[in-house]
């Protein structure tokens, strides 16, 4: 059961926030000295409240998200089917060669679903100021992260962020296919 609470919890943080900021709080408890059957206790009760059946449908919307961005990579990019495959027997040059038009399939599709800007429009290696004001979730610090603000650094990568999403509805019977069976009838 561990690992299947682990995993739902996982799944959980990943597509809602919220959840996400109510098990960084249990976490930051347990730091604490919270006795682990309270937080366990706390964990289930908020899996099985009432809110659920709301969270729910949030979840199967960026579950649906998630398997039509993927399902569009595959299509454009066979970005499954590279990613499935044992890379062990091929040279580097072959995965070089193949990798190209993966790219551009997958950037097709990512480009044609989701519209991103930098988060820092900024080019990698400029100097960056930092006030104490900043928005963890959005500027990740490394290296001598201080409490003296305004800090300064490098910026080491401008970081992404979706400014919209285009995606069409899935007919039900679709929605976890990624890439349908291809048979050729002879």
């Amino acid at each position: 059961m561990g690992l299947g609470l682990a995993f739902g919890a996982f799944m959980k943080c990943l597509f809602n926030r919220d959840f996400a900021g109510e098990v960084k709080d249990l976490a930051l408890q347990r730091k604490n000295k919270t006795p682990v059957k309270s937080i366990k206790k706390e964990v289930e009760t908020k899996l099985q409240s009432p809110v659920e059946e709301k969270v729910d449908l949030q979840k199967e919307s960026y579950h649906n998200g998630a398997i039509h961005i993927l399902a569009e990579m595959q299509k454009e990019g066979r970005l499954i089917d590279f990613l499935k495959e044992n890379l062990d027997d091929y040279n580097d040059e072959e995965i070089g060669g193949s990798v190209r038009s993966i790219h551009e399939g997958c950037k097709k599709a990512i480009d044609s679903h989701i519209q991103m800007e930098k988060v820092l429009d900024q080019e990698e290696e400029s100097t960056c100021r930092i006030n104490k004001d900043y928005d963890a979730k959005s500027i990740k610090l490394t290296g001598r992260v201080a409490d003296n603000y305004p800090m300064k650094g490098s910026l080491v990568h401008p970081g992404w962020k979706v400014k919209e999403v285009k995606l069409t509805q899935k007919s039900k019977s679709a929605q976890n296919i990624l890439a349908p069976a291809e048979v050729e009838i002879e």
